[in-house]
C-alpha cells in the first residue's frame, strides 16, 4: 500500500485535520498506569496504559489520534471525557502513538501494520494489565478512525465494537471494501462544517451505507449544520458510545456480566463439561479405562479452548502415559477391532474384514492375540476361494456403477465418455458377466 500519486488525493489531509478540539474533551485525566511501553523497535512504537481496578479481567478501549498520518500523539486522549469517566467505572485504556507518512516511505500499509502490531502487543499483556480480550474496543479520530476501521475490518484483530469520530477521506478506498456481514458494530461521529472537504459528510455517509447493505449495524451522527442526524436532546455522545461498547463486551452499565441467552447457553456448557470430566475421573477409578479416554478425546476435542478441555487432554495424556492404563486400552481397543472383523467376516464381506484385519495389524502389534489375529488374516488371503468371492463383488460394484455412468453418457449423447466407462469394465473384468455386458453395449454405441 506504497504511497502512489492518486494515493496522495485519498489521505493527505495533515494541515486541515483536526486533532485535539473534539466534542466532550476534559480538561484532565488520570496519570497511565504504564507510560510510553514500547511494543516495536519503531521511535514512535509506544503506549500508555490505564489499567482500571479489577477482580476480574477488565474491558477496554484503544484510541488511536489523528493526524493525517503526518502528526499527532497520542497524549491528544488524555483530555478525553470517556476516559476521565469511565475509567474509575473499571474500564481499562490505551492510547497508542505509531510512525508517520515520513519514517515509511509514505506507505499507509505499513503504519497500519505498526498499528495492528500494537493491538497484539496489547493482547500479549492481557495477564499482566488484567484484561478480558473478548472485549477489546477500538477508537480513533481522523487518520486514526481508519486505524481502527482497518484494524476490525481488514485486519479482522477481535474487537467488539468501533467509535470513527471525523470520518476523513480515503474511506472509500480504505475501509469500504472490508466491512463485510459479522463485522463489530460501529459508532461515526462527524461534527465539522459541511465545508470541510477532508472529513465531509459524505465520508461518514459511505460508512453507513455501507453497513446498512451487509448488515452491520451502525450509527451515524453530527450536527444540525452538516446535515447528519443529531443525537436526542440531553444525551451525550460519550455514553451514546460506551452504551454501545457496554453491549458488545455483554457487560451492564455496572460493569456486571449480562446474563444473556448465549452467555446462559454458555454457562450450563461449562458446566456440563465439568460434570463429564467428573464422570472420566469415577470411570478411570473404576478401571474403566477405555470409556474413560473416549469420555476425554470429546471433552478435548468439543472444549478445546476451554480450561475444562485444557484438562481433559491433560488427562488424557496422562492416562496414556500409565503402563499399565495404556496397555489395557490397548487390549480393549484391540478386542474392540477384532469384533468388527468378526462381524464383517459373518457376512462374507470378506473384502472389509481383510481391510480391518489389516488395520488391527498395523495397530496393535502388542496386542495378546496379535499373532492369532495375523495369522488368520494371512489365512484369508491366501485362500483362493475367498479372494474369488472378493473379486466376484468388487466386479458387481464397480461393473454396476460404470455400466450405470456408462448408459446415463450415451443416452445423452456423450458416446466418447461412455466408452471410456465400458472400456474400464472390459479392461477389468472382461472375464465376467460385466464385461460380456460393457462388449454388447460397446457395440451397439460404436466403439473398439
Amino acid at each position: 500500500m506504497a504511497s502512489k500519486p492518486g494515493a496522495k488525493r485519498v489521505v493527505l489531509f495533515a494541515a486541515t485535520v483536526v486533532v485535539a478540539c473534539l466534542p466532550g474533551w476534559a480538561v484532565a485525566a488520570p496519570e497511565p498506569t504504564h507510560a510510553d511501553v514500547k511494543y516495536g523497535t519503531h521511535e514512535r512504537n509506544v503506549l500508555d496504559f490505564w489499567k482500571a481496578a479489577g477482580d476480574k479481567p477488565t474491558p477496554l478501549v484503544v484510541y488511536f489520534h489523528g493526524g493525517g498520518f503526518t502528526g499527532g500523539d497520542k497524549s491528544h486522549f488524555y483530555r478525553s471525557s470517556i476516559l476521565s469517566t469511565y475509567y474509575p467505572k473499571g474500564v481499562s485504556f490505551a492510547t497508542v502513538n505509531y510512525p508517520f507518512l515520513k519514517h515509511v516511505g509514505n506507505d499507509y500499509g505499513a503504519i497500519l501494520r505498526h498499528t495492528a502490531d500494537a493491538m497484539k502487543f496489547i493482547a500479549s499483556k492481557a495477564k499482566e494489565w488484567n484484561i478480558d480480550t473478548r472485549r477489546i474496543t477500538v477508537a480513533g479520530s481522523s487518520a486514526g478512525a481508519l486505524i481502527s476501521e482497518h484494524i476490525a475490518y481488514r485486519e479482522k484483530i477481535p474487537v467488539t465494537a468501533v467509535y470513527a469520530t471525523l470520518q476523513p477521506m480515503g474511506t472509500d478506498m480504505m475501509i469500504l471494501p472490508h466491512i463485510s456481514r459479522g463485522g463489530p458494530p460501529i459508532i461515526v461521529h462527524n461534527f465539522t462544517g459541511p465545508d470541510d472537504e477532508v472529513h465531509h459528510v459524505r465520508f461518514a455517509k459511505m460508512v453507513g451505507e455501507r453497513c446498512k447493505k451487509v448488515g452491520v449495524y451502525c450509527e451515524v451522527w453530527g450536527t444540525k449544520a452538516n446535515g447528519l442526524p443529531v443525537l436526542p436532546v440531553g444525551e451525550t455522545m460519550d455514553a451514546r458510545v460506551m452504551n454501545l461498547f457496554y453491549k458488545s463486551w455483554r457487560l451492564g452499565p455496572d460493569g456486571k456480566e449480562l446474563e444473556t441467552p448465549a452467555v446462559k447457553a454458555a454457562l450450563l456448557r461449562a458446566q456440563q463439561a465439568e460434570a463429564r470430566l467428573a464422570a472420566a475421573e469415577k470411570l478411570i477409578a473404576d478401571k474403566q479405562y477405555a470409556q474413560a479416554a473416549e469420555q476425554l478425546r470429546l471433552l478435548a476435542k468439543r472444549s478445546a479452548s476451554s480450561d475444562v478441555g485444557k484438562r481433559a487432554a491433560a488427562r488424557l495424556k496422562a492416562m496414556m502415559e500409565d503402563p499399565v492404563i495404556a496397555a489395557s486400552l490397548v487390549e480393549t481397543e484391540a478386542k474392540a477391532l477384532e469384533q468388527r472383523c468378526l462381524a464383517a467376516e459373518s457376512k462374507k464381506d470378506y473384502a472389509l474384514a481383510i481391510k480391518l484385519y489389516e488395520q488391527y495389524v498395523r495397530q496393535f502389534a502388542k496386542a495378546a492375540r496379535f499373532e492369532k489375529v495375523k495369522a488368520h488374516l494371512e489365512s484369508l488371503k491366501s485362500d483362493k476361494s475367498i479372494q474369488a468371492a472378493i473379486k466376484i463383488d468388487q466386479a458387481d460394484k464397480e461393473g454396476k456403477g460404470w455400466l450405470s455412468l456408462a448408459d446415463n453418457y450415451a443416452k445423452a449423447g456423450m458416446t466418447d465418455k461412455a466408452r471410456l466407462y465400458l472400456t474400464k469394465i472390459i479392461d477389468k473384468y472382461g472375464d465376467t458377466d460385466w464385461g460380456a455386458k460393457a462388449r454388447a453395449r460397446l457395440d451397439k454405441i460404436g466403439g473398439k
